[in-house]
């Protein structure tokens, strides 16, 4: 994947760089959320990759406080249990209650979209961060930890 990706529902162009969620969602078995994104090309050059972030680790709650924003924003009142990406700039969210909402809805404020779209690329950047430490054999919270040079 090389370049901005630029995502069209009405807001005037929108580019979005990778990395980009593809598939979301939350594993209660292993209480951990499964997500499949669009990476950076530093990271790698697939198409897609996958990471299972477990809830409670650093990066799990910085995704979990997005996901219950975005949830709020999107579900009105239900919590979103999926997300898929459907094409272009489409996002299917699908919530608690069987029901779904597509991010091209045109009863979505233009604001609110926006927000959607910023939210769904911090998911992203959260979750190839914790597989770039995972990778590394780490944690977030250490490599984010200033290093002291002498």
């Amino acid at each position: 994947m090389t370049g901005p990706i630029t995502f069209q529902l009405g807001v005037p162009e929108c580019p979005v760089d990778p990395p980009i969620i593809d598939h979301f969602f939350q594993e209660p078995e292993s209480e951990a959320y499964s997500i499949r994104f669009v990476p950076t090309d530093e990271l790698s050059k697939e198409e897609t990759v996958f990471v299972s972030v477990p809830l409670e680790s650093p990066e799990g709650r910085q995704i979990g406080t997005c996901h219950g924003e975005l949830s709020k924003l999107l579900g009105g009142g239900r919590s979103i249990e999926r997300i898929g990406h459907g094409g272009g700039g489409d996002f299917t969210f699908h919530l608690d209650d069987g029901t779904w909402r597509e991010l091209s809805d045109p009863s979505f404020d233009q604001t609110v979209v926006r927000r959607a779209y910023e939210l769904l690329q911090h998911m992203a950047q959260t979750a190839e961060l914790a597989l770039r430490v995972q990778l590394a054999g780490g944690t977030a919270s250490e490599a984010a930890r200033p290093k002291v040079v002498r």
